[in-house]
């Protein structure tokens, strides 16, 4: 199955780790290394070969992976 996550980009969702809200992870510093330009994105979409970041919340992607 694929999931929609904005900007006309589709991920498998078998391939995905995790989905994060980018405010939480920016509260450690070891995370913001990570997260310098997020700008206007709410979420990161980890999977096992790529980081996505879009502007759709991770509550929202969490909603659609169901």
């Amino acid at each position: 199955m694929f999931l929609h996550i904005g900007e006309n980009k589709t991920v498998k969702t078998k391939d995905i780790l995790g989905v994060f809200d980018i405010n939480s992870l920016k509260k450690s510093e070891e995370n913001n290394e990570h997260i310098k330009n997020c700008d206007d994105n709410k979420t990161v979409i980890i999977t096992d070969t790529k980081n996505y970041y879009t502007k759709i919340s991770a509550a929202t992607i969490s909603k659609r992976i169901i």
